[in-house]
């Protein structure tokens, strides 16, 4: 019988995915969390919430306590009470999907992610699964050495309320990513996922490459037989092969959606068109290129906000 633990506790933080280090200039992002007190008037460092349901997941407590003063990077001691003991393999999960789920609900809200997508981080390392033997709001704040401060409010609603998928993690894997092309890699496959819907859930949107009667006529005048004949007729029915390009496709199931614009940072907003889509299927292309460069106001004023409402579409159903 596996052995069951009641409680796990660990350091947890805040960190920016990278920074900027030129000659004479060095930018860094790390944060912590905080709680506001019942009445608003001030923060706390220490807060916890009480009987909750994380990630389907029956807690009694989620204790978050101050920033330890030994340690310079802004680690945060979590503990976290089970209503029913816990094997550890189901708490590992817990706390990935956790790190997560945190992280893709913070991300709509980052201001400034040309100097690093800041992503929760956890201290494997310093794991602790304890044996058997209050309502407040958390509120991660970033900052910087050059004073760089800013929050974000999350209420035990919201906690209780994170989810994950497989696009979730792919997603947060390209926030967690130090390079421009692994973040477009990782951020471009909820888009690619939104796409494969085209031969199913919105096939009727787009016009087949050949007519019933075109396909009927090319099989006779191609004089294959046996296995070039199934390939043939393969290629002719392919919901894939459409008269609309991949950019139109892209951009007719885009609009079905209801996206015809999207709110990116310092409340900007892009109008989804043509181009756009092109543009973005193009830079995807290029990435094996060697030598080839990342757009970055294309990567996250366009791409980052684009393939986070997708992913939230594609989870949701």
């Amino acid at each position: 019988m596996s052995e069951v633990f009641v409680s796990v506790s660990v350091a947890i933080r805040l960190i920016g995915s990278h920074g900027v280090n030129v000659p004479g200039y060095q930018f860094s992002r790390h944060g912590g969390f905080a709680a506001f007190s019942e009445n608003g008037a001030d923060v706390r460092e220490t807060f916890s919430f009480s009987d909750i349901t994380v990630l389907d997941l029956k807690l009694d407590t989620f204790l978050v306590g101050p920033p330890s003063k030994h340690e310079p990077q802004g680690w945060q001691a979590l503990t976290v009470h089970f209503k029913e003991p816990q094997i550890s393999t189901a708490i590992e999960k817990f706390l990935r999907d956790l790190a997560t789920a945190l992280t893709a609900s913070f991300a709509s809200r980052q201001r400034d992610p040309w100097n690093g997508n800041l992503v929760v981080d956890i201290d494997w390392s310093g794991v602790r699964l304890n044996r058997p033997p209050a309502a407040a709001s958390i509120e991660p704040y970033a900052f910087t050495r050059i004073t760089s401060k800013e929050s974000r409010l999350l209420t035990a609603q919201q906690l209780e309320s994170l989810g994950t998928s497989y696009l979730t993690e792919i997603f947060v894997e390209g926030m967690r990513a130090a390079q421009p092309k692994a973040k477009y890699s990782n951020w471009f496959i909820p888009i690619e996922e939104l796409e494969r819907l085209a031969t199913s859930k919105f096939s009727s949107l787009f016009t087949p490459l050949f007519t019933a009667a075109e396909q009927e006529r090319i099989v006779k005048e191609s004089r294959l037989a046996g296995s070039q004949l199934d390939q043939l007729k393969r290629f002719l029915r392919s919901p894939t092969n459409t008269v609309q390009s991949r950019a139109e496709k892209l951009y007719a199931i885009l609009i079905k959606i209801g996206l015809i614009e999207f709110e990116v940072l310092e409340n900007k907003k892009v109008n989804v068109d043509l181009c756009m889509c092109k543009t973005l299927i193009n830079t995807r292309n290029s990435l094996a290129h060697k030598g080839s460069k990342i757009d970055e106001d294309l990567l996250y004023n366009v791409l980052f906000p684009l393939s986070f409402i997708v992913v939230k579409y594609l989870s949701t159903g």
